[in-house]
């Protein structure tokens, strides 16, 4: 039976790229790293590039902390699309994960650009325990805290049918 986590990013793949970074932040924040095996399982089924790459960027926030999260990211670095290996990387920079960098390494030793120099940056961030360090043009970079009072289950799905026109 389909929880309200896996409906919800089912919908995804119907969605912009603002709805969807809306429906991480506003509907599934509140379920906090349960959301992990949801989004890895989507993933593997997701056919469109653009939604792998945000299952990866929802899954950001965890990377310090979750084992699996990292895998995924390690997995993704081989993905057929650019933005999904590149946001991997942003994944794995965010992670300090070391068991990554062999894998990062085989990318920036291959030199296929752009996915080389995000492998390089991930690299340096990972070494210096620094994230900040992945956009090198960027003064900082945020990654939010997930939100305990949005909605919640009962709620997510009443406005997920209002809002996307679901029946």
């Amino acid at each position: 039976m389909p929880t309200v986590i896996d409906e919800t990013l089912e919908l995804i793949g119907r969605c912009t790229p603002v709805q969807r970074w809306n429906i991480r932040t506003l509907y599934l924040a509140q379920f906090g790293d349960a959301i992990v095996p949801h989004c890895i399982n989507h993933f593997r089924i997701q056919p469109q590039a653009e939604v792998r790459s945000d299952l990866l960027r929802f899954l950001i926030r965890y990377a310090r902390d979750r084992d699996d999260v990292v895998a995924l990211a390690i997995m993704a670095l081989r993905d057929r699309s650019r933005v999904v290996r590149e946001s991997a990387c942003a994944v794995l920079a965010y992670s300090f994960a070391d068991r990554a960098v062999a894998t990062l390494q085989e990318i920036v030793d291959s030199g296929k650009q752009p996915t080389a120099t995000s492998a390089r940056n991930a690299i340096l961030a990972i070494s210096a325990r620094n994230h900040n360090l992945y956009y090198p043009t960027y003064e900082e970079w945020f990654v939010s805290e997930d939100d305990p009072n949005q909605p919640k289950d009962e709620d997510v799905a009443h406005c997920m049918r209002r809002r996307l026109f679901l029946t």
